[in-house]
């Protein structure tokens, strides 16, 4: 449970980090897979991006089917690694939204919705473009949530911990309170073994 507990706190710490330092920095890692197909050429894209306080989830299936397609395909991605990242700062990005169209803001470009009062978001598009078939779809969440999520594990994790060697220090079996002073190696009742406890504690 301690080794729960430690990745819990790691992946808050992460994420607070990510939190603060995407109204900072905006970073993207692209992955770029191509598929040769009997009709064509499939391609898959997967995407993470974050910037101001929320991350971007992107998933991409493309199909060409025609010759015309597939090399439009081919050329809109042939200086693009399989595996790309990307930072820059958010307000470069800013500033490259207002040149191009001054009623756009990063959000409307990067974000597949108008935010909800929470900040999640979603969009879904499929459909056919000149002999492409494709599908995607995007998913916006806000840094808040795996961050509550994250502290709200630790801190269920941490009682448990905490109720678990209360009752072992008591002579208690953790998993039904049975007395387990006559019999500390196993329960009688349910048979739990408190090994590992006999373990920590003699050390």
């Amino acid at each position: 449970m301690r080794m729960l507990i430690i990745l819990s706190v790691t992946f808050a710490l992460a994420t607070a980090a990510a939190w603060a330092d995407s109204y900072w920095r905006a970073r993207c890692i692209k992955w770029v897979c191509d598929t040769r197909t009997h009709d064509g050429l499939f391609r898959i894209k997967v995407s993470v991006f974050y910037a101001r306080g929320g991350f971007l989830l992107g998933f991409t299936k493309e199909n060409a089917t025609t010759p015309e397609s597939v090399r439009a395909l081919l050329d809109y991605f042939q200086w693009h690694p399989t595996l790309e990242m990307w930072s820059e700062r958010v307000e470069e990005i800013d500033a490259f939204d207002r040149r191009h169209d001054p009623s756009q803001t990063w959000r409307a470009s990067y974000l597949p919705t108008p935010p909800s009062t929470l900040g999640f978001q979603s969009s879904e598009r499929r459909g056919m473009y000149q002999g492409d078939y494709y599908w995607d779809a995007h998913a916006a969440i806000p840094f808040w949530f795996p961050l509550s999520l994250c502290s709200a594990t630790t801190l269920l994790l941490a009682w448990g911990e905490r109720r678990y060697r209360r009752q072992i220090s008591k002579g208690l079996c953790p998993a039904c309170k049975y007395d387990l002073r006559a019999t500390p190696d196993r329960c009688p009742e349910c048979g739990f073994v408190p090994a590992i406890e006999k373990v920590a504690s003699s050390s």
